[in-house]
């Protein structure tokens, strides 16, 4: 009996063969008639594809009227890509002031490598600073950025109106460490030009980063297509070294990853037939947003721990809004000098939370109630059959 193909990958895979259409500037696939435009909007939209996706679907026989959405995303796009390219030199440029070794990472550099910078969406800018966190602190502060949050190695500096920055001093977590390969990115770097602070990895350690995220975010939390799209399109642009890249990745143990991520990009942008398994793989893709849903980060974190669903929950809901002493002392101070105000700060935090974020609070309430052993069984399966590590 065939295997039923669900509607996400149906329009997943149109969507794979649209957006390559735009990076080889060749003609779009027509819009299949039974596609709902509408739909397709919110599907792209959970992807973070809209603006690359107009940019092939105007071509096609479809009236204005009906792709207003995706122009003005389109339209977002571009000031949102001036503006931070605008604030990146700014800031680029202050560090090299400063005498700040620095490496700009993911999206800063694979949006060069698109027919449109801006095309390429993000919402941050990723730099490293290795131990320079005090100094860059000051650089940022400078700038009119201010702390918008912290973590053990990273710290998020915001500007209004939309400027968000993300400057870490490791690549990857402890979880993650990936055999301390980025122990110290300097040694896979090269400044771009003589006695710059400036540095930028070398292009096959960029693509063994970038893919080393991609795993990442796909074995903890899950991602979408853009993610798979950034390595397919450093394939396709960077003359890589592939013994290189096969060598490293083997010594960490990502060979059968990368290439069930070549199976799929073959699918999904090439249009090769997919086997069933590839098939599950691209359903779970093209089911989760840009960077997965909660609920596969519960099943990560808690699922195979507690075997009381009550507890787990607990936990979960404990974990994912910072409500324990560590967490709570980064944002609440006070703490630090009087820990039994502890359960007053809780208070605090619950209020803020009902009065400015209870959409999220809602949507994770939904995915503590939605979770039961038959997802956790089915993560399970799309991870082994991907070759992620477990």
């Amino acid at each position: 009996m065939e295997k039923t193909v669900s509607k996400n990958c149906i329009y997943g895979i149109y969507t794979g063969r649209l957006l390559n259409s735009v990076l080889n500037n060749t003609a779009p696939p027509a819009l299949p008639p039974q596609f709902d435009i509408d739909e397709l909007f919110a599907f792209h939209s959970h992807q973070s594809v809209v603006n690359m996706a107009y940019c092939g679907l105007k071509q096609l026989d479809i009236p204005s009227e009906k792709l207003k959405a995706y122009y003005d995303d389109y339209k977002m796009m571009l000031l949102r890509e001036a503006r931070f390219e605008m604030a990146s030199q700014q800031v680029f440029s202050a560090l090299e002031k400063a005498e700040i070794p620095f490496i700009p990472l993911k999206g800063a550099i694979i949006k060069k490598l698109f027919p449109q910078e801006s095309l390429r969406s993000f919402t941050d800018v990723d730099i490293y600073i290795g131990d320079k966190v005090e100094q860059t602190g000051k650089v940022m502060e400078s700038l009119g950025f201010s702390v918008e949050s912290t973590a053990e190695y990273d710290i998020g500096y915001f500007k209004k109106p939309s400027l968000f920055f993300e400057m870490h001093s490791k690549l990857f977590e402890e979880d993650y460490s990936f055999e301390g390969y980025f122990e110290n990115p300097f040694e896979k770097a090269k400044p771009i030009c003589e006695g710059s602070c400036h540095y930028r990895l070398n292009d096959e350690d960029f693509f063994i980063h970038v893919f080393c995220h991609l795993y990442k975010h796909f074995s903890f939390g899950g991602c979408g297509l853009r993610q798979f799209m950034d390595v397919y399109v450093l394939t396709k642009s960077l003359d890589l070294d592939y013994e290189y890249i096969n060598r490293e990745l083997e010594k960490l143990g990502l060979t059968d990853f990368f290439e069930t991520v070549k199976k799929v990009n073959s699918v999904v942008f090439e249009g090769k037939k997919p086997d069933e398994n590839i098939l599950d793989i691209c359903d779970y893709i093209f089911s989760n947003g840009t960077f997965g849903t909660d609920k596969i980060i519960a099943v990560n974190e808690f699922g195979a721990q507690d075997k009381n669903i009550l507890v787990w929950k607990i936990r979960y809901f404990a974990n994912r809004w910072g409500l324990s002493y560590s967490r709570m002392k980064e944002n609440y101070k006070v703490l630090e000098k009087i820990p039994v105000l502890l359960p007053f700060c809780w208070i605090h935090k619950g209020f803020r939370v009902l009065f400015f974020r209870r959409d999220v609070l809602k949507s994770q309430i939904k995915d503590i109630d939605e979770y039961n052993q038959d997802y956790s069984q089915y993560l399970k399966h799309i991870w082994e059959i991907s070759g992620v590590k477990r």
